[in-house]
């Protein structure tokens, strides 16, 4: 997905939280869905999706929301979520490398 793409499919999703009005069960999981699957699932935009709860749900989802569409407009967004990575250090350089999954 592309800045352009990414960016038209939070704003939908940020519509549709101001416009809601209760039953969050849904919108929360589309919020948190679309979260982990595009910031990625340790990223700070998907943690405080998934601790969206009470009476300020709406507040905090639109707001988590908000910042992560100011996120990928400023351009500090990867346009696919890395994979694991490991990082080796070699006296002061470290070389990223993709760890590769061991088969059993």
């Amino acid at each position: 997905m592309n800045q352009e793409q990414l960016l038209d499919a939070a704003k939908k999703i940020l519509d549709k939280v101001r416009e809601k009005r209760d039953y969050w069960a849904g919108t929360k999981a589309e919020v948190c869905e679309f979260l982990r699957l595009c910031a990625g699932p340790k990223t700070s935009f998907y943690v405080m999706a998934e601790k969206a709860a009470g009476v300020k749900i709406q507040k905090h989802l639109a707001t988590t929301m908000e910042s992560y569409i100011s996120f990928v407009t400023a351009g500090l967004y990867a346009e696919e979520v890395p994979g694991p990575v490991l990082v080796i250090s070699l006296c002061r350089s470290a070389t990223p490398v993709r760890a590769s999954r061991i088969q059993n």
